[in-house]
């Protein structure tokens, strides 16, 4: 983060107290949301252009939301653990035998 999208150089970071580090992140973080939001929200207007043929139009929540949503990865897991439970049911069956 710090050499990459905050830019700076290894002296640079070197000298930055971690609180001073965390704010450049916030700042970074803050910089980065805007611009997605200006940019979902020129989208949403680009893709609403020919909005008879939608069902509804697209709004920059729906654009936003793959990029913001909570993550569902418990629920995911538990769904996963539950499929390969399924599929390979013979399998283990025969390994606890």
């Amino acid at each position: 983060m710090a050499y990459g999208p905050l830019g700076l150089l290894p002296w640079e970071f070197g000298r930055l107290q971690p609180a001073e580090f965390i704010l450049l992140l916030e700042g970074y973080t803050w910089r980065r949301t805007q611009q997605e939001n200006l940019f979902a929200y020129f989208v949403c207007h680009l893709l609403n252009v020919e909005g008879k043929s939608l069902t509804a139009p697209i709004g920059v929540a729906d654009l936003l939301e793959p990029l913001r949503g909570e993550p569902k990865q418990a629920q995911k897991r538990d769904e996963d653990e539950a499929y390969l439970l399924n599929e390979f049911k013979d399998i283990l069956g025969e390994a606890g035998a």
